[in-house]
């Protein structure tokens, strides 16, 4: 279990391998047919009050709020909006979408103390050696790679590195 918090559970899918270098204490695969109940075997009794959610599509919207205690937090990186909004007021969490400037916004339960908390967690993951950059890889020809590159994504050839450009190694610039 992680210090402080937790059990922490993370979703992932072909990025597995990836996410269980991270840490977490349970993964389990957002693909999964039986997803909702693979979540609640990981948190083997627990009840949740607190769901960080990075996608936020509608289909991790319905999961979540469904191992999500009611009156607990819902928090989201984009925007949440349509049915996503609908399930969480339908499931009576609080909820709010963040992003790395709200750190400086004087928003009840959100903003500058989420950040004050996020920055003291990374200094510690950090300094332990459990937070790392994220895997990636340079693609040659600076944008004349992009097209290759995209290619390599749509055939799922990438594998979990983030592909990186330096505009200034274009042919011609």
């Amino acid at each position: 279990m992680s210090p402080g918090i937790g059990p922490v559970v993370a979703t992932a899918g072909g990025s597995r391998a990836f996410v269980e270098q991270l840490g977490a204490d349970s993964i389990v695969d957002y693909r999964s047919e039986t997803v909702v109940e693979d979540l609640r075997a990981a948190l083997g009794g627990r009840k949740v009050y607190h769901v960080f959610d990075a996608s936020n599509s509608v289909a991790s919207v319905k999961y979540l709020t469904a191992v999500l205690e009611k009156g607990g937090s819902y928090t989201a990186t984009t925007g949440l909006v349509g049915a996503q909004k609908e399930i969480l007021e339908e499931a009576g969490v609080w909820h709010e979408q963040i992003w790395v400037g709200s750190v400086h916004d004087e928003k009840p339960a959100g903003g500058i103390l989420f950040g004050a908390v996020m920055s003291k967690i990374f200094e510690m993951a950090l300094s332990e050696g459990k937070l790392s950059g994220h895997p990636y890889e340079l693609i040659p020809n600076g944008l004349a790679g992009v097209g290759e590159a995209l290619v390599r994504l749509r055939d799922r050839k990438g594998g979990n590195a983030k592909f990186v450009y330096r505009i200034s190694e274009t042919p011609g610039l």
